[in-house]
């Protein structure tokens, strides 16, 4: 067992989820109005954001990063398109963040 290997692993692991828990944490933030909006499934947030600071391909993505949610609550690792995918999302989310606070 090469414990160097599984180290970096699961570096790389926590920093994906880090960057996933920042996406889920701003979408729920910037919606959760009342008590029933802060029990939603990922998907369901997608279509209630504003579209004032998500355009259409930003929900595109945010729609296909779905499946690497999975992936990544599922402690599996993500292939180079995956993780392409989920730092572009988390780009997107943290640019969003702050036009949506400099308005």
């Amino acid at each position: 067992m090469n414990i160097d290997y599984h180290l970096n692993r699961a570096k790389k692991m926590a920093d994906n989820y880090q960057k996933l828990y920042i996406i889920e944490k701003y979408m729920k933030e910037s919606l959760v109005n009342n008590e029933l909006e802060s029990n939603l499934y990922f998907h369901e947030y997608i279509p209630l954001l504003n579209e004032n600071y998500f355009d259409k391909s930003v929900k595109m993505d945010l729609y296909k990063l779905i499946k690497v949610r999975n992936k990544i609550c599922h402690m599996e690792v993500l292939d180079i398109e995956e993780e392409s995918l989920l730092k572009k999302c988390y780009r997107d989310i943290i640019k969003n963040n702050i036009n949506l606070h400099s308005k």
